[in-house]
């Protein structure tokens, strides 16, 4: 499934949820997220996300919390561990983006920028993640 334009609300509508919560509130809904993907926590997972969450990075691209966490549950069944590194928070009015390194079966080290959007609710509405080399 590929995001369609109108998928995602106006970036106006983005604003005003920033101004709604701190950068405090911001950088610790992020770290509560990194904290539950490390773990394998597909619960706690599925409580941050908006029920229309868009979901992309390097290799899918899906729309609706249901077929997020499937591709989540596919990764955590994919690998024995997962270890994050957070580098860097950077916050912006209409988003938090979050510079990773992370070690899957303590072999594999994948560098990775996740971009979060959230809505009224502190839901997880938009996650895009940039891998790097």
């Amino acid at each position: 499934n590929l995001l369609v334009a109108g998928s995602i609300p106006a970036e106006g509508a983005f604003r005003k949820v920033f101004k709604a919560m701190s950068s405090t509130q911001l950088e610790a809904l992020v770290r509560r997220f990194l904290d539950a993907y490390a773990a394998k926590d597909i619960d706690a997972i599925r409580t941050m996300f908006s029920e229309h969450i868009a979901l992309r990075d390097w290799n899918l691209e899906v729309i609706g919390r249901d077929k997020a966490i499937s591709k989540f549950e596919e990764n955590f069944r994919e690998s024995q561990s997962i270890e994050i590194k957070v580098n860097a928070i950077y916050l912006s009015e209409t988003g938090v983006s979050a510079e990773v390194e992370i070690l899957v079966n303590q072999t594999e080290k994948l560098r990775v920028v996740d971009v979060f959007r959230f809505d009224r609710n502190q839901k997880i509405v938009s996650l895009v993640s940039y891998k790097g080399l």
